[in-house]
């Protein structure tokens, strides 16, 4: 089986962590580039300017985004199982 069919027959179970991945990868990133995106976004500083609530959502974003590839990778075995 192609990798072409593999994704024709995933369903939600491979989807969801999959575009949960790419959100948090860029989150993360988006975090590390400009942490103060959070702050101009909601308009709001719950730390008093100090940064270390940003640094924070962009470790737990972090861990989210490894977690959910770890979740994808399995899920993608399971669609190609004589690959495994």
């Amino acid at each position: 089986m192609t990798a072409h069919e593999s994704l024709r027959r995933a369903d939600w179970s491979f989807w969801v962590p999959a575009v949960f991945t790419v959100l948090a990868a860029v989150a993360t990133v988006a975090s590390i580039i400009d942490p103060r995106w959070i702050e101009d976004s909601f308009g709001a500083s719950r730390d008093g300017g100090s940064g270390q609530s940003e640094w924070w959502i962009a470790a737990i974003c972090a861990v989210m985004a490894v977690a959910s590839a770890a979740v994808t990778a399995l899920r993608w075995r399971a669609l190609r199982p004589e690959a495994g």
